[in-house]
């Protein structure tokens, strides 16, 4: 669990008192219990004196990859990467997120870092190691094929039908599969009385 104050706002001069303070807090979390967990504390903090109010607005709102939606997929990649004769693959946990979050809060068992192997995301000085491309490529076939294997074999037996679904994202540029923690921003504004509400 991460909660850090990243952005503050106040004021329009120095020698004026500001009507309207404004806190952004970057929240990371590993479950939803880690979210209202933080949002529960956040709502609960009062103001000083009856002067002031305060209003707690929640932005972006991104949820967990959480390990269990990914146990099933990962163990499965796995053992394709040992039949291609590839390295035994690492599991990650890492602070962004990617449409892995989505998918699997939706339900959906979500395997995410299946993209290019490399360094640097976001950065000038990002780069993919091209000599990985073919066995990652190799891989990610290899877990389709054994899904589509899965599925057709559950055609003939319904009840043993798994919910089994993949996304593929370079976000992870290291090599190791990874499970995205949630994230939200929370904007903590301090008001007077009749003052001017917060920007959205």
């Amino acid at each position: 669990l991460s909660v850090v104050p990243t952005m503050a706002e106040a004021g329009i001069a120095a020698n004026v008192v500001p009507d309207l303070a404004t806190l952004t807090v970057d929240v990371r979390y590993r479950d939803q219990a880690g979210s209202a967990f933080v949002d529960d504390r956040i709502r609960a903090i009062a103001p000083s004196t009856e002067d002031f109010t305060i209003e707690v607005n929640t932005g972006h709102v991104s949820p967990p990859l959480e390990h269990r939606m990914s146990s099933d997929l990962f163990r499965l990649a796995n053992d394709v990467a040992h039949d291609l004769g590839l390295r035994q693959l690492g599991e990650a946990e890492v602070g962004g997120g990617s449409d892995g979050n989505t998918s699997a809060s939706a339900g959906c068992a979500t395997l995410d870092g299946l993209g290019a192997v490399g360094n640097g995301a976001h950065a000038e000085t990002e780069y993919i190691e091209l000599v990985s491309l073919p066995e990652r490529t190799a891989l990610v076939a290899g877990i389709v094929r054994s899904l589509s294997s899965q599925e057709n074999e559950d055609a003939r037996h319904p009840s043993m039908m798994p919910n089994l679904s993949s996304t593929s994202r370079a976000r992870r540029c290291d090599g190791a599969p990874a499970s995205g923690l949630g994230a939200s921003r929370r904007r903590c504004s301090t008001l007077r009385p009749g003052g001017p509400w917060p920007r959205r």
